[in-house]
């Protein structure tokens, strides 16, 4: 729970000796009558720490056009919301004190409509794929699967409307050192994904994942599915 909280995760990270890859917190408040506008940058997003998807998010890119109380109301129905992760049986979420977090805004590479975003899968404390997501806008996301040697494997993605098929991109230049950190962050767990920023060369934590959608996923062929549980061992890291 603790690590699937966006808020309290970052005391791990810096316990793992990694807190110079955290995106800079702007503030965090349990109670949205307790942000002071006044003192958040002209842009950052604010996050729901028990947040599942892209609708507990707030862009803000130039807080002079920002409606201030129609950021708190939206702010407030998320610190409300009820039983969250019980319907996807996510059972993380259920004891987590909701809070909102105000984040940094990272900026996109240019040429790019959003930041990259390296999810990169992890068996046993190993990583095993990566699933890049880039070009993100109201219709869909740019993906593609890649191997740890960054050999693209669009066998090992589903293509649709919403997610469509990225062109292969050059491997980072840093992608040992993402896989370095990733493996730091999921050496105690089974089965972790673990999403990462990669900007101008400048890495970011982004989240730890522990069900991806649910465990529902919809985005990689049984397949995909399939070589992932074969790297599983749920005795891990027992089993040494």
């Amino acid at each position: 729970t603790e690590l699937a909280d966006k808020y309290k995760v970052r005391d791990y990270v810096k316990q793992c000796g990694l807190g110079e890859y955290l995106i800079p917190l702007e503030g965090a408040w349990y109670d949205v009558n307790d942000i002071d506008f006044d003192n958040l940058p002209q842009s950052f997003i604010f996050k729901a720490n028990n947040g599942v998807g892209k609708s507990e998010l707030l862009m803000v890119k130039d807080k002079s056009k920002l409606d201030i109380e129609e950021a708190k109301k939206f702010l407030d129905e998320l610190l409300k919301r009820k039983h969250v992760g019980v319907l996807s049986g996510e059972p993380q979420y259920k004891d987590m004190k909701p809070c909102i977090i105000a984040e940094e805004l990272l900026p996109s590479e240019e040429g790019e409509k959003s930041p990259a975003d390296y999810k990169i899968y992890c068996a046993n404390g190993k990583a095993r794929y990566i699933w890049m997501c880039s070009g993100r806008d109201s219709t869909g996301t740019d993906v593609m699967t890649y191997d740890c040697n960054w050999n693209p494997r669009p066998d090992l993605c589903v293509f649709d409307s919403r997610y469509r098929e990225d062109r292969v991109r050059p491997r980072p230049q840093n992608l040992d050192e993402m896989i370095r950190v990733a493996e730091t962050l999921v050496k105690p767990f089974p089965f972790v994904r673990l999403d990462l920023y990669n900007i101008n060369g400048k890495i970011y934590f982004g989240e730890i994942t522990f069900t991806p959608l649910g465990g529902m996923v919809n985005f990689h062929p049984q397949s995909f599915l399939d070589e992932m549980g074969k790297y599983i061992d749920l005795n891990y890291p027992n089993n040494k």
